[in-house]
């Protein structure tokens, strides 16, 4: 029996028109999938009627395109987590390959672990190849910062993730997003209303204290006087009232939360 590959298709968004096509990196996922000679199938969670999706099945790779997207019907609002997690348990992949995180939407880039937690499968993030070891366990190339690179070995199942930057370039064929089809399923399992996370804004970010010029003892002075005119003397204060100075300085200079 052949390996078998599952990759999750997000709908994208174009950066500077806004309007909605396939999400970059799912479809360097799907083009990994289709060069590895693997039988490939591909999910979507959404609206069936999505223009957008058709081009999925343009992306052509070692001479493979998909002959066939399922897409399950949820409603906007929705949590697709338990319908896709219904879905992958029935169909029981080797191999789920997904981008690293959405290009409109929530995209925290949670799915993927989502998924791994309620699958009980092996992740491994931002990963530019994939192969098949003779003993059946797949060999990777995670990307790293700065362009490096460190290859994995990782038993299966597995969920993968690829990020924009991925080697992998597909080709788009237009007849074949024409012949191609999409098949509409209904999900299984009800699917709740979506919560969206509370948004604030971010916290004021600490000042550094900057380290002078001279020695440790000229920095140590630099640090601790207090120009001429600013600041107040205190003469033997108490334990509470040299804490409530020294508070109050440390809020002046940005160094602690305000009250």
């Amino acid at each position: 029996m052949g390996l078998e590959i599952t990759v999750l298709c997000s709908l994208g968004q174009h950066p500077g028109s806004g309007r909605p096509r396939c999400a970059t990196a799912d479809v360097r996922a799907l083009a990994l999938a289709l060069q590895l000679g693997a039988e490939v199938s591909a999910v979507h969670v959404g609206d069936p009627e999505s223009a957008a999706l058709r081009d999925y099945l343009g992306q052509t790779a070692g001479r493979r395109s998909l002959e066939c997207l399922d897409v399950i019907d949820v409603p906007t609002g929705r949590d697709i987590r338990p319908a896709l997690i219904d879905y992958l348990r029935q169909k029981n992949p080797d191999v789920i390959l997904a981008g690293t995180h959405a290009e409109c939407g929530e995209g925290s880039g949670m799915l993927a672990y989502d998924l791994a937690a309620a699958l009980g499968h092996a992740l491994v993030a931002n990963i530019d190849s994939l192969s098949v070891a003779a003993d059946g366990s797949f060999e990777l190339t995670q990307v790293l910062a700065r362009g490096r690179r460190r290859a994995l070995g990782v038993d299966g199942p597995l969920i993968a993730t690829i990020g924009a930057g991925a080697a992998v370039r597909p080709v788009f064929a237009y007849a074949r997003a024409v012949r191609g089809q999409i098949r509409r399923l209904k999900p299984a399992v009800e699917c709740p209303l979506f919560v969206a996370p509370s948004i604030r804004p971010a916290r004021a970010r600490p000042k550094r204290l900057r380290a002078g010029s001279g020695n440790a003892a000229e920095r140590l002075r630099a640090a601790s006087e207090t120009p001429a005119g600013q600041g107040r003397l205190l003469v033997d204060p108490s334990a509470e009232e040299a804490a409530l100075a020294i508070a109050d300085y440390l809020r002046a200079e940005g160094l602690w939360p305000p009250s």
